[in-house]
C-alpha cells in the first residue's frame, strides 16, 4: 500500500516538473489543472482512495512550497473511474471538457484503456501509477510507473523454475490486467520445462468458481501441483463458491520467513534465501479445511 501511495505521488511531482500547460488568464487565479482517474469506488476502491490522498498531498506540498513555474499553484480534477471501463471513459470525457494538462490513472489496466480512446484523439498525456497490461504499451499518450505483465509472467515464471516446480495451473481473472499477464505466463512456460495442467479465465461477477477450483482440486490431488490460496482469495471463494478449499494463513508464513532471517542477522532477503525457506517450510501447518 505505502508503495502506491509513494507512486502517485511520484507521477504528481513528476507531472509537475514538466508539464506547462493549461493556466488560467488572469495572473492572481493562474492554476496548471491536472486530471486525476482513481478508483474511490469499486473493486480497487482499497488502493484508489489513498492514491487520491497521495496525489492531493504532493499538490498540498507544491502548493505550499511557493508552486512551480515562478508561482503558479496547481490545482487537481478528480473523477471516480469507479473501477469500471464505462465510468473511466464518461470521466475523462468530463475532465478534459475542463482542459487538464496532463492525467493521472487509471488503475485498472482496462480503465486505462478506455481512458486512452478519449486521451489520444486530444493528445492529452496519460500517466498510470498501477495499470500493467502491455497493450498500454503500444499507446505514444500513455507512460506508467509501473513495471508491465511481461515482466511480472517472466519472473513469476522464474520463481516457478528455482522452486523447481514442473506443473502449474493459471488462473486468472477475465480482464486486460489478468488476461495480460495470463498469456505471458502460457508463452513463457512453453518455452521452459513447466507444463500447464489447468488454464482457466474466470468472470469476476461469477456467482460460483466451483467448476474451475474443482478441476484445480483434482489436479493437485494427483500430485501434479501445489495451489495455496491466499485468505483473500479463500473468502471469495466462501462467498461466491462452494468449495471449500484451505485458507493459508499468510501472516504467520511471513512472520515465520522474517524471524529465520531476523536470527541470522541477514539485512535482506535475497530470491535464493526465500526460495530455499519455501522448500523447507511444513505447509501443512498453514492449512486449516
Amino acid at each position: 500500500m505505502m508503495k502506491k501511495i509513494v507512486v502517485s505521488m511520484l507521477c504528481l511531482a513528476l507531472i509537475a516538473g514538466v508539464f506547462s500547460g493549461c493556466v488560467e488568464e488572469e495572473e492572481e487565479e493562474q492554476l496548471i489543472l491536472i486530471g486525476v482517474i482513481l478508483p474511490e469506488t469499486g473493486a480497487l476502491s482499497s488502493i484508489g482512495v489513498d492514491m487520491v490522498k497521495a496525489a492531493q498531498l504532493a499538490a498540498d506540498h507544491i502548493n505550499a512550497e511557493g508552486g512551480i513555474l515562478d508561482g503558479i499553484n496547481v490545482s487537481l480534477v478528480v473523477e471516480d473511474s469507479q473501477t469500471t471501463p464505462d465510468q473511466a471513459k464518461l470521466a475523462a470525457q468530463r475532465i478534459l471538457a475542463k482542459d487538464v494538462a496532463v492525467i493521472i490513472g487509471a488503475a485498472a489496466s482496462s480503465c486505462t484503456l478506455a481512458v486512452a480512446t478519449e486521451t489520444e484523439p486530444s493528445e492529452v498525456v496519460v500517466i498510470s501509477p498501477a495499470s500493467t497490461s502491455p497493450e498500454l504499451t503500444n499507446n505514444d499518450w500513455i507512460f506508467r510507473v509501473v513495471g508491465d505483465d511481461n515482466l511480472q509472467g517472466t519472473a513469476m515464471i522464474d520463481l516457478t523454475e528455482a522452486l523447481d516446480i514442473s506443473y502449474i495451473v493459471v488462473f486468472s481473472i477475465n480482464n486486460a490486467y489478468g488476461a495480460g499477464i495470463h498469456d505471458v505466463i502460457l508463452d513463457e512456460a512453453d518455452e521452459s520445462e513447466i507444463t500447464v495442467v489447468q488454464d482457466s479465465l474466470y468472470e469476476e461477477a461469477s456467482e460460483s468458481y466451483e467448476p474451475d477450483l474443482t478441476t484445480i482440486k483434482t489436479a493437485v490431488e494427483e500430485g501434479l501441483g501445489t495451489s495455496i490460496l491466499s485468505k483473500w482469495a479463500a473468502r471469495k471463494e466462501l462467498r461466491y463458491g462452494s468449495l471449500k478449499t484451505a485458507v493459508f494463513k499468510e501472516e504467520k508464513f511471513v512472520r515465520d520467513f522474517s524471524v529465520v532471517f531476523k536470527k541470522s542477522k541477514e539485512p535482506s532477503h535475497t530470491i535464493e534465501q526465500f526460495t530455499g525457506f519455501l522448500r523447507r517450510y511444513p505447509f501443512n501447518k498453514l492449512l486449516a479445511s
